[in-house]
């Protein structure tokens, strides 16, 4: 099960505040008046609306990422990489509860049958193994998140290499498997999420490394509901975008 961990992870990438707007300056006119906001004409009795220029709190585009880290978590029952030489194996036989001559060879016992299978390949397989990779994408920071869930959109069968269209149930936060984001401001109490519309992803490993490249990635203005997860447009036409951005951070087990 996915958890809402943004609010945390993005905080210890870096520490510094800044915002440039979506169009390149710090503001973008709308396209019409907003409601709700009311003035008195001078010299009149007239009540207008009054049009308040949207402030864009990502850049327009971003070219480099640095100080990448990446983690991550593994199914709980199987205990990734403890599960080579705890849970798995010659091991398994005499310390595990799925214990006997089957179990040496296919850890197919009982106890272990439904997650530690897959777990005992390596990194990626488990039923609710995760990863999450951070970078800064400038001093503000704006971090580029990148989270790949098990059980999750393109990753319903699993984590994996290749490369990833982002489409579909990718596109929304309670669905993706691959979920492409930038948090801008990110120092903040509330870093202000923008979710991909579209792009390419190529992941060329997971460990012990996660290397790979990011293409042609459009991001819009979102909010996401900590609750569903569901990310929702804001549609104040807020916008960014990634041209190409290669991206590698050692990997740290939680």
């Amino acid at each position: 099960m996915r958890t809402f961990i943004k609010a945390v992870s993005v905080l210890s990438v870096g520490l510094f505040v800044a915002a440039a707007a979506c169009n390149g300056d710090n503001t973008q006119t709308d396209a019409g008046p907003d409601t709700g906001i009311v003035k008195k004409d001078s010299g009149t009795k007239d009540v207008s609306t009054v049009d308040v220029p949207v402030v864009c709190t990502a850049a327009s585009s971003y070219s480099t990422v640095t100080n990448e880290t990446a983690t991550f978590t593994p199914t709980p029952t199987d205990g990734g990489t403890a599960d080579a030489s705890a849970a798995d194996g010659s091991a398994d036989a005499s310390a595990d509860a799925d214990d006997g001559s089957a179990d040496a060879t296919a850890d197919d016992g009982s106890a272990e049958a439904s997650t530690d299978a897959s777990a005992d390949a390596g990194f990626g397989g488990g039923a609710q193994d995760s990863y999450v990779y951070n970078g800064d994408l400038n001093a503000n920071p704006d971090v580029l998140s990148l989270e790949l869930y098990t059980g999750f959109g393109i990753f319903t069968n699993g984590i994996k290499t290749g490369t990833f269209n982002l489409t579909g149930q990718e596109l929304n936060y309670a669905t993706c498997g691959l979920c492409v984001l930038v948090y801008v401001n990110a120092s903040s109490s509330a870093p202000d999420p923008y979710m991909a519309t579209g792009g390419t992803v190529t992941i060329t490993s997971l460990q012990p490394t996660l290397t790979g490249t990011l293409s042609n990635v459009t991001f819009t203005h979102v909010t996401i509901d900590q609750n569903s997860f569901q990310s929702t447009p804001v549609g104040d036409g807020c916008s960014s975008s990634i041209a190409s951005i290669s991206i590698s951070a050692p990997v740290t087990v939680k």
